[in-house]
């Protein structure tokens, strides 16, 4: 055979293995956040120059870089006129807002009161929402709705598919 057959047999037989046989896909590694602190039974208290303005409690938090994956939550805000507490079965707290899922139960001292599966609290603007069903009621007023939305700093309320119960009382 001479070199010239040789080094052509070469070019068509990786030409071939070229145009055959495709590249494998290589399984992308994803992005596990890893928590840098595990927490259980655990209680933080923000102060300030006003006081205690704000806690959080819970059976077990995962703390990461800038979020708090928090179970069982107890989360007070005393930093407003208006001090409120929202319990629920978890939460996770970042930039300032609370997200929370399951059972979750609203309370403020003027007697308010909200329940709903889910709820987000901005500290920031001091707004309450969520999209899912909910019950509100304080003494023996009650409203049902299907979304939410309460700005404190205002003291207004959005809703949807409202039923309302209003006790007028007595004159």
């Amino acid at each position: 055979m001479n070199i010239n057959r040789f080094f052509i047999f070469i070019c068509l037989s990786l030409m071939v293995v070229f145009f055959f046989f495709k590249p494998m896909k290589l399984a992308e590694n994803k992005k596990i956040d890893i928590a840098g602190v595990e927490v259980e039974k655990f209680s933080i208290h923000e102060l300030n120059t006003k006081g205690l303005t704000r806690i959080i409690r819970g059976s077990k938090a995962l703390i990461y870089k800038d979020t708090y994956k928090i179970i069982d939550v107890d989360y007070t805000d005393a930093s407003r006129d208006n001090i409120a507490n929202i319990k629920a079965k978890d939460g996770i707290y970042k930039d300032k807002t609370i997200t929370l899922n399951g059972d979750v139960f609203f309370t403020r001292n003027d007697g308010l009161v909200l329940e709903s599966q889910s709820l987000s609290y901005n500290e920031k603007t001091s707004i309450l929402k969520t999209d899912d069903k909910y019950i509100m009621y304080r003494d023996k007023n009650k409203v049902i709705g299907t979304s939410f939305k309460l700005n404190n700093k205002l003291n207004k309320v959005y809703s949807k598919n409202v039923d309302i119960t209003y006790d007028i009382g007595d004159n």
